[in-house]
C-alpha cells in the first residue's frame, strides 16, 4: 500500500519515453528496451566497426551492444546516461552487454575489463564516469574481473563533437597513461567506452595499455555509430 502511495507522489517513469514502469521493469520500459537496435555481436556489424579501428593497434575483438543512429533511441539512452544524472543506466546496460558475452561464450576470452577514463575535472563535473559504470555492469553479469583506475587521462581534452576524423585523433593523442602497470601486464583486456564513432579515443587508450605489455586488447562499447 505504501509503495503504491509513493508511486502516486513520485511516479516511476521510463527514462526514454516517460511511460509508467510496471512489474520488474527498471529505468527503461519493455517496449523501449525491445526497440533498442542490438547488434547481437553479429559478424557483419562487428567487422564494420573493426574497420574504423585499423591503425596502430591490432584489436583481438571489437564488440558493441547497440547501433547508434543520430536522433534514434540509442542516442536517447546515451544522453540519459551522460547528461541525465542517471549512472544506473550504465550499470543496467553494462549487465545487458555482459549477458551477451555469456551467451556468445566470450567470457573466457578476457581477463579484465578496463573502462576508458575521464579527466578528474570532468569526473568532478559529472559525478561519475559513464564508461566505468558500463564496465561495472559488464563485470557484474559476466564475472570478468574489473580493473578500475588502472588507466588514467592525464589532461583535459576538448569535446570530440563536431571534429573531423583527423582532428579527433589529434585531440586524444598521448592523453592516457597506465597508473597500475602490474594490473595490465600479460592480461587479456576488454577496453570499454560508451560509444565508438571514429575510434580515436579507444585506440589512444589501447596504445597506452600496449606499452604496459598487455597480452591482448579488445575494444568494446555500449554503442557503435552507424
Amino acid at each position: 500500500m505504501w509503495r503504491h502511495f509513493f508511486n502516486l507522489l513520485y511516479p516511476n517513469l521510463c527514462r526514454l519515453c516517460n511511460t509508467h514502469l510496471v512489474g520488474n521493469e527498471e529505468l527503461v520500459c519493455t517496449s523501449c528496451r525491445m526497440a533498442l537496435p542490438k547488434t547481437y555481436f553479429n559478424t557483419f556489424d562487428m567487422e564494420q566497426l573493426a574497420t574504423r579501428l585499423y591503425g596502430q593497434i591490432r584489436f583481438d575483438h571489437v564488440l558493441a551492444y547497440l547501433k547508434f543512429y543520430k536522433s534514434g533511441i540509442t542516442q536517447s539512452l546515451l544522453h540519459q546516461l551522460k547528461y541525465g544524472n542517471c549512472p544506473e543506466i550504465g550499470d543496467m546496460a553494462g549487465r545487458w552487454f555482459g549477458h551477451m558475452l555469456v551467451e556468445k561464450n566470450l567470457v573466457s576470452t578476457f581477463d579484465i575489463v578496463v573502462p576508458v577514463p575521464l579527466h578528474k575535472k570532468k569526473l568532478h563535473q559529472r559525478g561519475y564516469n559513464q564508461s566505468e559504470r558500463i564496465a561495472i555492469g559488464i563485470a557484474e553479469s559476466s564475472g570478468i574481473n574489473l580493473a578500475l583506475k588502472s588507466l588514467v587521462r592525464t589532461r583535459m581534452n576538448e569535446s570530440q563533437t563536431n571534429k573531423s576524423r583527423v582532428e579527433r585523433w589529434q585531440n586524444v593523442e598521448n592523453i592516457f597513461t597506465v597508473k597500475k602497470p602490474d594490473l595490465i601486464k600479460d592480461k587479456r583486456i576488454l577496453l570499454i567506452d560508451d560509444v565508438i564513432t571514429t575510434g580515436a579515443t579507444i585506440e589512444s587508450c589501447a596504445i597506452a595499455l600496449e606499452k604496459s605489455n598487455a597480452k591482448s586488447i579488445s575494444a568494446g562499447a555500449l554503442a557503435m555509430a552507424m
